[in-house]
């Protein structure tokens, strides 16, 4: 209640139109229906807000910048990564298993769509805040140092989830086109790590914003889940991948 009243009070329901669209036109792909949703709902929003909006101040187009580039990042390998053999393979496999479950439904889509579309708009509220009128923020110089330092640790978690996405997809199509004894061991998950950092930080990058409790309630849900639901999940893989090296 807290997260839809501090969005709504703010003109967020542009926002919540367009990460709708982009998690349905995410269904269009045959696998990682989510993932397709998830960047193009990133851009669209960066650059919906960049449109939209008069006189955003440095560390406000910084923060849109990097939600957008993350967005750009995000589509661009899963593109790239549709042109690999592994990926080709597990598109038939995952093709098949929908269709033999019969996965899908219209009830099961429009569910995870309006699911999605309200996590991507949560995601995005810390920048959305970070891209309103100087007036409205904390003045001083440590606001903006925190916020300084918070985008920092954004543009690190992006580029170790970029880069190990792209290590961690050569190791796999490595391993499936080479025999079992020759295949590399997997690296630890650090995407997952980047993933939650890039979050994390932007959360931070928004400290000057947050004026009040209201505001501050209404940046961290979102943010707080996926942060830990990619922690839990690097953690995870790493953990079942070494029980499985030591069987």
């Amino acid at each position: 209640m807290v997260f839809v009243t501090a969005t709504m009070n703010n003109g967020l329901l542009p926002y919540w139109g367009l990460s709708t669209v982009c998690s349905s036109l995410g269904f269009l792909q045959p696998v990682y229906t989510i993932s397709y949703g998830y960047g193009l709902s990133m851009l669209a929003q960066s650059a919906y807000r960049f449109w939209n909006k008069d006189s955003i101040d440095t560390i406000g187009k910084i923060h849109l910048g990097l939600v957008g580039l993350y967005g750009v990042r995000m589509v661009s390998f899963l593109l790239w990564r549709s042109s690999l053999k592994s990926y080709k393979a597990y598109q038939e496999r995952d093709s098949t298993k929908k269709r033999r479950e019969k996965i899908h439904k219209t009830s099961q889509v429009v569910g995870m769509v309006l699911g999605c579309s309200a996590l991507y708009v949560g995601m995005f509220v810390p920048a959305f805040f970070n891209s309103m009128e100087k007036d409205s923020m904390m003045s001083g110089d440590i606001p903006n140092a925190m916020s300084i330092v918070g985008l920092g640790v954004a543009t690190i978690g992006l580029a170790l989830e970029g880069g190990y996405d792209v290590i961690n997809q050569l190791d796999f199509e490595r391993n499936f086109v080479q025999s079992p004894s020759t295949r590399r061991p997997y690296r630890v998950n650090y995407n997952y790590i980047g993933e939650a950092l890039f979050w994390i930080g932007g959360f931070l990058g928004a400290t000057r914003t947050f004026t009040g409790p209201l505001k501050f309630l209404g940046a961290l849900p979102a943010v707080a889940g996926i942060a830990a639901g990619m922690f839990s999940e690097g953690v995870g893989r790493y953990k079942r991948r070494r029980a499985k090296k030591e069987q």
